[in-house]
């Protein structure tokens, strides 16, 4: 890898972003602690519709998306039959099922237990806890890495295609040997690094 041109890459990204990262700035243990079923909810189904999305896209309908899906209420997504697709601001049958089946099969297994078997493997060893999410439909390659560092699992980047630009652009071998030596370097969280990065490569 080419540290000078990371560097580099990277200095320019903190004075282009600021203070609009701020949001990564997080406790990611106690993000975990505190991690409750709904709020799990929450982000899994941002996950979910982000994938492929514009953010903006996701951002101005989301609050549309909660109140589809019941605010996330645990049991009321789970009483839910089926999806009312004429209510849906973005149009993605797939992803609307596929979300639904999710949460269906973590309250059918028990928020309890869900948790526990994502901390468990974790525990273990974190790749091992990031592949334990592909349990949940359009959970996957890239979206399994923005989840878990959303829901605090783990501390890692998602390697999306502004990260894999910027992987190529420092001749580095993979999104986290970059990222890693970023935070590093740097002293903030992948997480922190992630955010700066995409933002700087993501927004106008």
């Amino acid at each position: 890898m080419e540290e000078a041109v990371a560097d580099k890459m990277f200095e320019e990204a903190l004075a282009a972003v600021g203070d609009d990262a701020d949001w990564a700035d997080i406790d990611r243990a106690k993000t975990w602690q505190e991690l409750d079923e709904q709020t799990f909810l929450g982000e899994y189904c941002w996950v979910v519709f982000a994938s492929g999305f514009k953010v903006a896209v996701v951002e101005k309908h989301f609050g549309e998306l909660q109140e589809v899906f019941k605010q996330f209420e645990p049991d009321a997504v789970g009483r839910m039959g089926h999806v009312p697709l004429e209510a849906l601001p973005i149009r993605h049958e797939g992803k609307a099922r596929g979300f639904l089946e999710g949460a269906k099969l973590i309250h059918k297994t028990g928020w309890s237990d869900f948790k526990t078997r994502l901390e468990d493997a974790a525990a273990r060893d974190v790749e091992e806890g990031i592949d334990a999410l592909t349990v949940l439909p359009y959970i996957k390659g890239v979206t399994k890495y923005h989840l878990a560092k959303n829901i605090g699992l783990a501390d890692v980047a998602k390697p999306d295609v502004h990260l894999m630009w910027c992987k190529e652009h420092c001749a580095a071998e993979s999104v986290d040997e970059l990222v890693a030596y970023l935070a590093s370097k740097y002293q903030m969280s992948k997480h922190k690094v992630d955010a700066v990065l995409w933002q700087w490569r993501a927004k106008p």
